[in-house]
């Protein structure tokens, strides 16, 4: 497994499944001048769905403990079961899988591509010898390609104000 794999759950293939290796994607994420500095797992991956569509997805998960302290610098072997949003998530030793299901609600980027966000900054937490350390977890799936797959909010200026979806009393949205 590379850090980050993907493969289609589910019979409708309306799941995407999103596995990462922790123990092996684990590394120093500081950056210079930051306030905080954390180890953890940030990778991302293009899951080709098909001709001219693609789903952009990003994991990345933080120790949330002191970055000196020597238990951050790898991820612990440990079972996990929970949600992150609508989203499934489950870690069995370094592996973490994430269930995705298309069928959730959906938002817009701020450049216009459906996108789903989803965060935790205390998902689940491990015990070591230096104290408890939380472990922040970041999610996002975001869709490139056919447009028409989803329908844009159509906005009407009205009264000094945006209707979001266009005026009540028409009852319509632009496709």
């Amino acid at each position: 497994m590379d850090f980050l794999d993907w493969r289609f759950a589910g019979r409708e293939r309306n799941v995407i499944q999103l596995s990462a290796n922790l123990e092996r994607g684990w590394r120093d994420l500081s950056k210079p001048g930051k306030k905080h500095n954390y180890w953890g797992f940030d990778e991302s991956i293009k899951a080709d769905c098909q001709m001219n569509s693609l789903f952009r997805c990003h994991l990345y998960v933080a120790a949330t403990a002191p970055h000196s302290w020597p238990s951050v610098q790898s991820f612990p072997t440990m079972k996990f079961l929970g949600r992150l949003g609508d989203n499934s998530v489950s870690i069995d030793g370094p592996v973490m899988v994430i269930d995705v299901p298309l069928t959730q609600g959906w938002r817009l980027s701020q450049q216009g591509r459906p996108m789903l966000y989803e965060i935790s900054d205390q998902l689940f937490q491990s015990m070591t010898t230096e104290g408890s350390i939380d472990y922040r977890v970041q999610l996002w799936v975001v869709y490139h390609g056919d447009e028409k797959m989803f329908v844009k909010n159509e906005r009407e200026w009205g009264d000094g104000f945006a209707w979001v979806g266009g005026r009540p009393e028409s009852n319509r949205r632009k496709f």
